[in-house]
């Protein structure tokens, strides 16, 4: 194969559940707003669109070629490797007032050819476009400056044809979305910490580690965790790394949602899977004899959100322990 090319794509969004402390009471008067959940596919070239609408914080595409022609290789950014970055809008009683955020350049590592293809690094991101109180170490001890949100992403292409990414590093807040270059939702960053966002953390590339990333789920189980969220009685849990979300054994139909966090789900102690963000938990308790048939223990900080069984349909919790033992007897990649 003589021309190999990809693109992989991040979008960077506010989730209602995530936000804590004083300052969700902004949000939730309406003098900001959460954003929506961009979807299972981006739409097509329309990128800009997304961040001038005012839909999600910040669009990060990057895209590369890779070419070998008269017995020379080489590797090059597309020109569609872009970041935009949206604004802020306020509403004040009647007045609405819109705040562009402020971008920061545009970084790239140069692209680094080996003997099985070539990978791409860029990073982008943006100051939020109204400061933010945050406490801080030194004086002054409370400082209102932006706050920073990026991704730092890698487009791996190979000469069989095979595109990979990697989210090598991201803002602690807020969510972060991966697309492929079909516009397909193919992952999600898995822990957001609005606190650790607000203290004012390392900017993009010091002290990076990689941040935690769960697989995108089914479009079905996205339409269920939207319904999750609409239930009124829903209560919210935080679990701590290594301790249980839901425990083997236990007389309980519950179904949980996760919504911030990784953890692995356990057969008489054996992992069987594991879920991050999206995903949906629980179901089989209130399809049998009300005992719960799993474990899901958390490897992260974990927050969910809590229903009870016939909040959700029992088709639909029946389709959905269906296609999770589907994913528990494929073989593993």
């Amino acid at each position: 194969m003589d021309l190999v090319e990809g693109s992989v794509t991040s979008v960077s969004w506010i989730p209602s559940e995530l936000v804590d402390g004083i300052l969700r009471a902004g949000f939730d008067v309406g003098l900001g707003h959460y954003d929506r959940p961009p979807g299972p596919r981006l739409p097509p070239g329309a990128l800009r669109d997304l961040v001038d609408s005012d839909a999600v914080r910040v669009v990060h595409r990057v895209s590369g070629r890779l070419r070998r022609r008269n017995g020379r290789v080489d590797a090059a950014f597309g020109a569609d490797s872009d970041g935009f970055a949206g604004g802020t809008t306020l509403t004040l009683g009647p007045a609405r007032l819109r705040f562009p955020a402020v971008s920061m350049p545009l970084t790239r590592r140069p692209p680094v050819i080996t003997s099985s293809g070539a990978s791409f690094v860029q990073t982008f991101g943006a100051r939020t476009a109204v400061p933010l109180p945050r406490t801080h170490r030194t004086w002054p001890y409370l400082r209102l400056r932006p706050p920073l949100v990026w991704t730092t992403l890698e487009l791996r292409l190979d000469w069989e044809g095979g595109v990979r990414w990697r989210l090598l590093d991201a803002s602690d807040f807020p969510r972060h979305w991966v697309f492929d270059a079909e516009g397909a939702l193919v992952g999600r960053s898995a822990t957001a910490d609005w606190s650790s966002w607000l203290r004012g953390q390392a900017g993009a590339g010091a002290d990076a580690q990689e941040p935690a990333v769960a697989a995108a789920t089914s479009d079905f189980e996205q339409r269920l965790a939207d319904l999750v969220m609409s239930v009124r009685s829903r209560r919210f849990v935080r679990v701590s790394a290594g301790e249980c979300l839901i425990r083997q054994g236990d007389p309980d139909t519950s179904v949980a949602l996760v919504l911030d966090g990784i953890a692995d789900v356990l057969i008489d102690g054996e992992v069987v899977g594991v879920v991050g963000p999206g995903a949906v938990v629980g179901e089989r308790a209130g399809l049998g004899t009300g005992l719960r048939t799993a474990s899901v223990v958390a490897r992260t900080q974990l927050r969910a959100a809590v229903v009870p069984a016939g909040a959700l349909a029992r088709h639909a919790r029946e389709d959905l322990a269906e296609s999770h033992g589907l994913e528990r007897s494929a073989p593993e990649t």
